[in-house]
């Protein structure tokens, strides 16, 4: 979760704060912030219980086709592929597997834990999943989703995803190391001790993540939201900036470097910032259509139009696009346009139960034509 946060202090020059200088915590506490004592959290350890269990599920089965359909079919029987979703709890391989919840993360450290005890050549992968636009401001929420990818030495690739019901748009997606979906781990930890008030505890864990894998945006971003909490603007600044510089189209960084100087009076360099984030939303299809989305749902068809358009201009190939057109069409009486659309969200959607939805639309419109 990246917010933007009001900012007290006027920012002195934040190029001259070094990298070094924003992980000491020595502007926060007054002492630098010691990591060494951080227990290992043991984020893929199995137990024998786990071992068992993945040798009882497998059984024979030789081939990796055959041993994933077998752990997988195991996992659903017992339950394991339906785990209570909570969005917050970010759990390693073993606490998910007793505890039977967690989050994506959590989820995707069991599957990869088991699946490497099955031999299974498991990764992480993250999945660019759009942000949501709240505000004409450009506030955002951000989802990190992380699922699994398993591949054979025969190129077949299978995607295992938890939460799999929030994710069915068209949305790209990359493999990732370990040390990338551990720095995602102990970021979450520290996001969700800033949560409940513990600022030091979440300092060290932001630390540990960036010390994990330096080169990740989005802990540099959150180690930003923290100085800017405190009243630190310039060290939020630097924090941010090193953010950006990872990932020139950052909508956190942008949004928050916009907004801290808002609030310190620099207009100019606002509005710069503030010029990118409306130029990353103009070439966004997923901001075009969250807007189009929004105008449908209050009867703002003309509008909803427009902006389902330029989405699909900009991306052909997502199928909430043209599902949503559908139903703009539809509420405009133009029956045959919108079973074309209906026809073509199903044609490129990846998930049955997506399909199935699409194809009872198609249904009813076909029906209801003479």
């Amino acid at each position: 979760m990246l917010l933007t946060c009001v900012m007290s202090a006027r920012p002195g020059d934040a190029a001259e704060i070094s990298n070094a200088q924003l992980l000491s915590g020595m502007a926060l506490f007054s002492e630098p912030i010691d990591i060494s004592t951080l227990a290992d959290p043991g984020i893929l350890e199995t137990d024998d219980t786990m071992r068992a269990f993945v040798a009882e599920q497998i059984g024979g089965a030789r081939s990796g086709r055959e041993k994933l359909r077998r752990l997988l079919r195991g996992m659903m029987e017992t339950g394991l592929l339906s785990l209570d979703y909570e969005q917050v709890e970010t759990k390693t391989a073993k606490q998910t597997f007793y505890d039977r919840a967690g989050n994506c993360i959590s989820f995707t450290n069991l599957f990869v834990a088991l699946g490497r005890e099955a031999g299974l050549r498991v990764v992480y992968q993250t999945v660019d999943v759009p942000p949501l636009w709240y505000t004409e401001s450009g506030l955002i929420i951000l989802n990190n989703h992380i699922n699994v990818m398993v591949s054979s030495k025969f190129d077949d690739r299978v995607v295992v995803d938890f939460n799999v019901s929030e994710f069915k748009g068209n949305y790209d997606s990359f493999e990732v190391s370990d040390r990338y979906a551990f720095a995602l781990y102990h970021n979450n930890i520290a996001m969700s001790a800033l949560t409940q008030g513990d600022l030091k505890t979440s300092f060290r864990y932001l630390k540990k993540a960036i010390l994990l894998d330096s080169d990740i945006a989005f802990p540099w971003v959150n180690l930003g939201v923290i100085y800017s909490r405190n009243h630190l603007p310039d060290y939020a600044l630097a924090a941010y900036k090193v953010g950006l510089d990872l990932d020139p189209d950052n909508r956190s960084a942008l949004t928050n470097i916009a907004a801290l100087y808002r609030t310190l009076g620099k207009t100019g360099a606002a509005n710069r910032y503030s010029r990118r984030i409306r130029a990353y939303q103009k070439r966004n299809p997923y901001f075009h259509y969250s807007r189009a989305r929004y105008d449908f749902e209050n009867d703002n068809i003309d509008e909803a139009l427009k902006g389902v358009t330029r989405a699909i201009k900009l991306k052909k190939n997502e199928h909430q696009f043209y599902f949503l057109m559908g139903l703009i069409d539809h509420s405009l009486g133009n029956q045959q346009e919108a079973l074309q659309s209906f026809i073509k969200a199903r044609e490129l959607a990846g998930f049955e139960s997506t399909q199935q939805q699409y194809d009872a639309k198609i249904a009813l419109l076909v029906g209801s034509q003479p």
